[in-house]
């Protein structure tokens, strides 16, 4: 019981720093149709930068040197550097648009704390990477509080393929601006709804069939199946997952959903809705409490880290999780095969109620969520910063940031197609696949460039990755995703204190629900009355305010 306690206390309190120092949390967006995968040539009326991409002014004839901040990507770029301006992929950079730039990156785990000092001391670098929709007040705060400059006439005069893709896609240039029309960052632009889909449960297919049990598709079917884990296959975790964190996105979307909710915001008839304050998450709990109680579920679920996860999957003690297709999936399936040549973890569709139904939820995310690379009023070139940036959205630059330099990490096939060489399937120091890739591109961690559909077609070369794709976009996610709103200042001061109560009681709540320290039948009322004491129907309103202006952008 002191252990049980212990979990619960530490995720509250995770949970009040996370709101303190995040200001809104996370909110998923919405999708459209898929773009085409070429850029538009694009014009302007600035002087040496009309015209093609290619005849913009790259490389710029330039001695300047840019500053940008950036944190480092965890899974594919600390394990082998610890900044960015020793990876090949900055210096091929370089030699393309003629400008050295000097990457400034926080310390892993400290990213939060340094950015908020970074700003409260009003030197900035050149460019900051960030995703501003967390941002205390959101990006308009950040224009507004001198954090970053507008980027409207700097996008006019000196960004004519970014405009020119803008122009093409209407739906995508709403997300990329506030309520009042203000551009404020180079987007990490992903129109594809494949690159907005990658991560979703997976289990043991080879289990399975060692069972001769189909692939679970209702709730019944994953209980049958987590029972037949721990029975048949001797998993100790039939269910598990790397931390609270993971626990509360992905849970939010892998079995809550069949009870018609999440873990989060999200639409439903056309209104914002807290999935946590509707009568859905009861019954979620109640079955979640059911599968603790009998063993199926993780003990350590709440405090977890990826290597307690990795532990569980290679030691085969766990056969059912939640995973990225690509550093999850694909950094498993090569070792284990190579072990035991019949062993399959792989996708399943998110389980609903009742059979023949289809999926609600899925991790399917925004073509936009607020991540770019933004100039600072601390920029003492902005105009500089701004060409430079622009190089992402060209023909030219789409190609080196997605697949790295041509003739050295890809090439064009017969068919034109891009293909992989053996820098990045036979790397001479042995990396992963997403390590090997990230010396010489960015497309494993998407940057303010336009993200190309042919880099998951490379990025996943085993069948249940491919099928992963397949199972995760077969829902109605994108009727119920919630653009990236944005409340007014004022507005997100008093969604932020609300929210920074009701998350921490709604993680309390439920950790205590699933462990059996609290009955749900008897508390569940009891808990909304708190809910609606802490807040949460003014923070749904301010919710509902900012999606009626975004409707007007």
């Amino acid at each position: 019981m002191k252990k049980v306690l212990a979990l619960v206390l530490i995720v509250v309190m995770l949970t009040g720093l996370m709101a303190a120092c995040g200001g809104n949390p996370a909110i998923p967006g919405t999708s459209s149709t898929p773009a085409a995968t070429s850029a538009p040539s694009g014009t302007t009326t600035a002087p040496a930068v009309t015209g093609d991409p290619d005849e913009i002014g790259f490389p710029i004839d330039t001695t300047e040197t840019l500053t940008y901040w950036i944190r480092l990507n965890t899974a594919s770029v600390t394990p082998n550097y610890t900044t960015l301006n020793d990876i090949d992929f900055a210096k091929f950079l370089e030699e393309d648009t003629g400008v050295f730039v000097e990457y400034v990156s926080p310390p892993v785990g400290q990213e939060t704390e340094a950015f908020s000092l970074l700003i409260s001391s009003g030197d900035m670098p050149d460019i900051v990477e960030y995703s501003w929709n967390t941002f205390p007040g959101g990006p308009a705060a950040a224009v507004m509080n001198g954090t970053l400059i507008p980027h409207n006439d700097l996008f006019a005069r000196f960004a004519p393929a970014l405009t020119g893709l803008l122009e093409e896609n209407p739906d995508y240039d709403k997300m990329v601006k506030t309520d009042d029309g203000v551009y404020y960052t180079y987007p990490v632009m992903k129109l594809d709804d494949t690159l907005n889909t990658t991560a979703g449960p997976v289990v043991r297919w080879d289990w399975l069939d060692d069972l001769n049990m189909a692939h679970p598709e209702t709730i019944e079917d994953w209980y049958n199946m987590l029972v037949a884990f721990r029975d048949e296959k001797g998993a100790e975790y039939p269910l598990s997952f790397p931390g609270w964190g993971w626990f509360r996105t992905h849970m939010g979307y892998t079995i809550i959903g069949a009870y018609g909710v999440n873990m989060s915001w999200y639409l439903e008839n056309g209104a914002v809705v807290f999935g946590p304050y509707e009568p859905g998450y009861k019954d979620w709990l109640l079955e979640m409490a059911k599968w603790y109680a009998e063993g199926l579920i993780d003990p350590n679920f709440a405090t977890n880290d990826g290597v307690a996860v990795d532990s569980n999957i290679i030691n085969h003690d766990t056969g059912a999780t939640s995973l990225w297709l690509g550093s999850g999936l694909g950094r498993y399936l090569p070792p284990l095969r190579e072990e035991n040549e019949r062993y399959t973890m792989g996708p399943v569709q998110y389980p609903v109620l009742n059979r023949g139904e289809t999926p609600k939820f899925s991790s399917l995310l925004n073509m936009f969520d607020g991540t770019g690379a933004s100039i600072t009023t601390s920029a003492s070139n902005p105009e500089l910063a701004a060409r430079w940036l622009d190089y992402g959205y060209t023909e030219p630059g789409r190609k080196l940031y997605n697949y790295g330099r041509e003739g050295i990490s890809w090439y064009f096939d017969a068919q034109g197609i891009v293909q992989l060489t053996d820098a990045i399937w036979e790397h001479e120091k042995g990396w992963p696949l997403n390590q090997a890739w990230s010396q010489f591109a960015r497309g494993v961690y998407p940057g303010p460039y336009f993200s190309e559909a042919r880099f998951l077609e490379l990025y996943y070369p085993y069948d249940e990755q491919v099928k992963g794709l397949e199972l995760f976009t077969a829902t109605n996610m994108r009727e119920h995703l919630l653009p990236p709103i944005s409340p007014s200042p004022d507005e997100a001061n008093q969604f932020g204190r609300v929210m920074s109560d009701v998350l921490a009681h709604v993680d309390e709540y439920t950790m205590t629900a699933i462990l059996g320290i609290v009955d749900v039948e008897a508390t569940f009322e009891s808990y909304l009355d708190e809910l609606r004491g802490m807040g949460i129907e003014e923070a749904i309103a301010i919710q509902n305010t900012a999606l009626e202006r975004y409707a007007n952008r």
